[in-house]
């Protein structure tokens, strides 16, 4: 919105400019020529001269003065709600029909939905299953509030649905002018934004943010039903544009046929949000106590420590992702799906452990680029310390860091024949119980972070 601004002021400051130079030269015309008639009377070739080079000037102004018509235009096509920066598609200048150029190349608004869809439908599908979030109608508001992802926002800060920092947000934050709707009308401010390390972190961030605020329960007794779940976080409060909810609806109306016709995903009725629940709230209650979303035991009784032991081999051999302990793959199964394969990546077997254990049902599924900034965006469960020495280690405790490429582990204190923690290590070796060296080597890395849940749940049970 900010570069939007910019360049109509530069847009009206320039026509201003133009306007002020034709007018100069007119007068230096007019001027030059009453001085050439006190010398020629013959002077028709030069007031010929003089009249198209004035009529030339006031078209150039005039053609230039359009320039910022389409910048305002565009302008006039943004506005935001209480947590989002909002794309209005009826004052759009394009349209869904077909436009050529004159190459033969086209492009359209609905090219664009098509796009974006194929693009993020799986990222949003991911935020379905982890946080129950209709995946059509998160698209949807995405594609709306991101501007097809276009967005400055979006770019700078991979914020698809502008949500707000919030007092509650201890990541980055990026100040972006945003437009407020309410009762007595539309008024501009600046305020800050959430900004996310990665794509995948800001889709994720969306179904972070709907689950921690419990004004939203209500919708997300709807994860398969796009309409409902819409209706009930605007009745919660997320958007105060008095139009948002037909203007999303339209959206997840063309998204449902863009996913159907290109068999992108089953809809959002026939995906099973993790732990089971129907209503997708998230299961921490039940896991903390010991026990699944179904009810049974948790074979780690809720223990990081003993989750992380009972998933890693016990000798510290070091077998690749096919010579995984079955317990593991198992785990990966019903706790982390969404990881997909490689039993041998870090991250993977971490998050596993987070979720089996009950310690964190929404810790991300893989990547140390998104784990780190994670826990460090999360104090209500996690306490976190920066560059950690040996002598700050719990059992339970997480270590990670990432500089480009990155690692991850968990501390679990002795565990005897000097084992003192286990880790998986990518393309390398499946989990594995590994030494004091090996920990002490991870706390030499640059922006290590050593985070310890807050809940209690990490040491071992006896």
């Amino acid at each position: 919105m900010i570069m939007r601004l910019a360049y109509v002021i530069f847009a009206q400051c320039f026509y201003s400019l133009c306007i002020f130079v034709t007018r100069c030269q007119i007068h230096i015309s007019q001027r030059l020529l009453s001085f050439l008639s006190l010398f020629s009377p013959s002077t028709t070739l030069f007031s010929r001269c003089t009249t198209v080079y004035r009529i030339s000037s006031l078209v150039f102004a005039i053609v230039f003065s359009l320039v910022s018509t389409p910048a305002s235009a565009l302008d006039a096509r943004f506005f935001s709600g209480n947590y989002i920066e909002h794309f209005d598609p009826d004052a759009a200048t394009c349209s869904t029909s077909s436009t050529s150029s004159s190459d033969g190349s086209s492009g359209t608004a609905a090219e664009d939905l098509k796009d974006f869809v194929r693009k993020y439908v799986k990222m949003a599908v991911e935020t379905n299953k982890k946080y129950g979030t209709p995946y059509e109608t998160v698209l949807a508001q995405g594609v709306i509030e991101s501007g097809y992802g276009k967005s400055g926002l979006t770019v700078k800060a991979n914020n698809f649905h502008g949500i707000k920092a919030g007092g509650n947000w201890s990541g980055e934050v990026i100040d972006m002018e945003t437009e407020e709707e309410y009762a007595s009308g539309r008024t501009t401010i600046v305020d800050g934004f959430r900004k996310y390390p990665t794509v995948e972190a800001g889709w994720l961030g969306y179904g972070e943010f709907i689950t921690s605020n419990s004004r939203y329960s209500e919708a997300l007794k709807y994860p398969g039903d796009p309409r409902k779940y819409l209706q009930e976080i605007k009745n919660a409060g997320y958007a105060t544009d008095s139009q948002y909810v037909s203007t999303v609806t339209e959206y997840i109306d063309k998204i449902e046929q863009i996913v159907k016709e290109e068999n992108l995903s089953p809809p959002s009725s026939q995906i099973q949000v993790e732990g089971g629940n129907n209503n997708g709230a998230n299961t921490q209650n039940a896991s903390a106590t010991g026990c699944t979303a179904n009810g049974s035991k948790s074979a780690a009784g809720g223990s990081i420590v003993e989750t992380a032991k009972s998933l890693a081999w016990e000798d510290g051999r070091h077998v690749d992702s096919d010579g995984a302990k079955p317990e593991y793959k198992q785990a990966r199964q019903q706790y982390n799906p969404e990881a997909g394969g490689d039993y041998t990546d870090c991250g993977k077997y971490v998050a596993t452990v987070m979720r089996m254990s009950g310690a964190d049902p929404n810790y991300p599924p893989a990547g140390t680029a998104v784990q780190r900034p994670y826990v460090l965006s999360h104090p209500e469960k996690f306490y976190t310390k920066e560059s950690p020495g040996m002598s700050d280690l719990q059992p339970g405790d997480i270590l990670i860091y990432n500089n480009g490429q990155g690692h991850t582990l968990i501390y679990t204190g002795d565990l005897g024949n000097g084992f003192v923690g286990a880790q998986a290590s990518q393309f390398d070796y499946s989990p594995t119980y590994i030494k004091q060296g090996t920990v002490e080597w991870m706390l030499g890395n640059p922006g290590v972070v050593l985070a310890r849940t807050v809940n209690g749940n990490t040491q071992s049970k006896t």
